[in-house]
């Protein structure tokens, strides 16, 4: 996750599409969104400088079982906008770290 200066998001977003050569999605290997947005998902989160990488996403298929994994190691663990669990960057060397919970058929073989 990229969180980049407000009003450059349109450029940011052409030169990463010309890099992939192909559109950036918002749930794609890349996710781009601004400082404003980054408030809105990650709320405490406050990126050091912009641009910054300040999320990685995992997928897991339990969240409850995450949950309780990181409460037992003493992790502080938050919820995303969307009810995704993140542990703070603080907390988790300089970045975030989202896990979202596998959806049906999504990551089986």
């Amino acid at each position: 996750m990229l969180c980049v200066p407000d009003g450059q998001l349109p450029l940011v977003r052409e030169r990463y599409e010309r890099y992939l050569g192909h559109p950036v999605l918002p749930e794609g290997p890349v996710t781009l969104l601004t400082e404003a947005g980054l408030a809105d998902l990650l709320p405490g989160e406050v990126p050091p400088a912009l641009p910054a990488l300040v999320a990685s996403t995992v997928t897991v298929p339990d969240l409850a079982r995450v949950r309780g994994l990181l409460a037992e190691n003493g992790l502080p663990v938050r919820e995303t906008a969307r009810g995704e669990l993140f542990v703070p960057a603080e907390a988790a060397f300089g970045a975030a770290l989202i896990f979202r919970q596998i959806r049906h058929g999504e990551g089986e073989a």
